[in-house]
């Protein structure tokens, strides 16, 4: 799945790369659509780090930067990471006092934890321009208002343990979604070639979210306690100019 994601991404960069126009953002503010392909190092915090260790993002997104450098737009991360926090845990009821979960033959299970989860968001905020910079180019501060969903994905290689089929596996997955605000602190820069259009920045995100699931086989019992997730990303992605013809004076041969 995580590479189906991943190989849209040159399908992508053509149809933006293959657009009949160029601005010319050296001489003053324009209004700009782009498109954000993003990836991203992501460092949990709060209740999260209890969970997770540090994970991958990639994503998407789409924005608007207005004449005025006002910014606007959505955009949409999906979170991975091949292992999680105290495995010995997640399925303390029925593991062996070694750890391991017997599967229906008698042998031990071959179980794998991930972390997966995705961000959705909507966003908006300012661009600065600095000395050094084209008048589309600065320092950017953006909010944003979303939500943020986490999970333990549990892998049971050949399916053979029946503790963890169908719905006895959402019993121990931790399905988690809440509310979530970030604040985004970075640098944009566009210029007449496209290669060199980018943003790179740190994000803080906080969620008070809270398990999905109905019963916790851990807990025995439904979790009814609102998390403090917080997330530290390191994001950077490729700002791909869209747009059809402009006016003249804003085109360069």
């Amino acid at each position: 799945m995580i590479m189906k994601r991943i190989s849209l991404l040159p399908l992508l960069l053509f149809i933006a790369f293959g657009a009949n126009a160029q601005l010319n953002v050296k001489d003053q503010p324009v209004k700009i659509w782009f498109l954000q392909p993003q990836i991203g190092v992501q460092f949990p915090m709060g209740d999260m780090k209890d969970r997770f260790y540090t994970n991958t993002a990639i994503g998407f997104g789409l924005s608007l930067k207005t004449s005025g450098n006002w910014l606007m737009g959505v955009d949409w991360n999906y979170l991975f990471a091949e292992k999680v926090r105290n495995e010995d845990q997640i399925l303390a009821n029925i593991t062996t006092s070694e750890g391991y979960v017997i599967d229906q033959t008698g042998v031990f299970a071959n179980i794998y934890f991930r972390e997966r989860g995705f961000t959705a968001s909507l966003k908006g905020g300012k661009l600065w321009n600095t000395s050094w910079g084209n008048p589309n180019s600065g320092v950017v501060l953006m909010g944003s208002l979303g939500a943020l969903q986490h999970r333990i994905r549990i892998e049971n290689y050949e399916n053979t343990a029946p503790q963890l089929q169908d719905d006895y596996k959402k019993g121990y997955d931790k399905l988690t979604l809440g509310p979530a605000a970030s604040v985004y602190l970075g640098y944009l820069r566009f210029s007449n070639h496209k290669l060199t259009n980018f943003a790179f920045g740190v994000e803080y995100l906080y969620s008070p979210s809270r398990s999905m699931r109905d019963y916790d086989f851990i807990l025995m019992g439904k979790d009814e306690s609102i998390r403090n997730d917080q997330l530290i990303t390191l994001r950077f992605s490729w700002a791909i100019p869209v747009y059809n013809r402009a006016p003249r004076e804003f085109y360069y041969n």
